[in-house]
Parts: C-alpha cells; sequence; structure tokens
C-alpha cells in the first residue's frame, strides 16, 4: 500500500510552528495582552488568539529564493488555507521579516495574482503573490 508520507513536509511544519511562537512573542513585546494558543488538540482555523484577535501564521522558506509567498487556498479540490480561516489577521514570514494583513483584504486582492497548483503528497492550490507587491495590499504592514 503506498503511503503519502513527506518527512520533508513534517520537518517545515515544525519550522512554521516555531515561528508562531516567535510572531506571538513580537506581539508580546508590544502590549501585555492575554493569549491562548491552538494546540492542535481541538481543530480550530487560526494559530492563535491575542487579546481578542485571532491570527494565522504561515512561514514561506521559498519566498527567499522566489521572491513571492504562496497563499494557500485549495487542498484535494477543497477549499483550505485563507479561505477557511477564522483569524482576522494573517502573518506571513520568510524567517527574516514578519508581514502581517487582514484576511479580508488579502482575499480580495490575491484574486489580482498568478494561481498555481502543485502536487507534493497531496494537490494543492493558491495565489503566488511577489513580495513587494505583497507590501501594497491594504492593511499590509512590517511587524
Amino acid at each position: 500500500m503506498k503511503t503519502n508520507y513527506d518527512p520533508k513536509f513534517y520537518s517545515d511544519l515544525e519550522q512554521a510552528n516555531k515561528y508562531e511562537w516567535i510572531i506571538l512573542n513580537k506581539l508580546l513585546e508590544k502590549k501585555e495582552k492575554p493569549f491562548i494558543m491552538n494546540d492542535n488538540k481541538v481543530k480550530t482555523n487560526y494559530d492563535f488568539i491575542y487579546g481578542n484577535t485571532k491570527y494565522e501564521v504561515k512561514f514561506d522558506k521559498r519566498s527567499l529564493t522566489t521572491n513571492n509567498f504562496f497563499i494557500e487556498c485549495m487542498f484535494n479540490h477543497m477549499k483550505s488555507g485563507i479561505y477557511t480561516t477564522e483569524a482576522k489577521y494573517y502573518i506571513i514570514t520568510n524567517g527574516n521579516q514578519y508581514y502581517k494583513i487582514k484576511v479580508k483584504y488579502l482575499k480580495i486582492d490575491m484574486l489580482k495574482f498568478p494561481y498555481i497548483e502543485f502536487k507534493i503528497a497531496n494537490k494543492m492550490g493558491g495565489y503566488l503573490i511577489n513580495v513587494k507587491e505583497f507590501l501594497k495590499i491594504k492593511s499590509c504592514c512590517l511587524l
């Protein structure tokens, strides 16, 4: 029986989880607010709550070489990622810079950019947005 196990995926996931904590600490440095970290024991469509605001955090290491962020919206022909998040803010990082943007503006403006599909273990689809163009989307700022 063939499995779709991809050890690289789990390595990337571990690294992405690291950046969730880094971003949370950046927010905590600015103001003291209560937070709830999603421990993944309960299925939620966000990564953490800071104050009363939900955040989704994504790590895109390939953007360091491509200068594009990949915004996932489909997985195995089903809506996922940005389309299913409950978060108010989407934070994406390449490990060097941290970009914060309101999800509602990203959902609108991403449609102006190329949509791509690829298959790793499963079929994934999303939009490629140049990093410089990403900064021009309404409400986008560096953390």
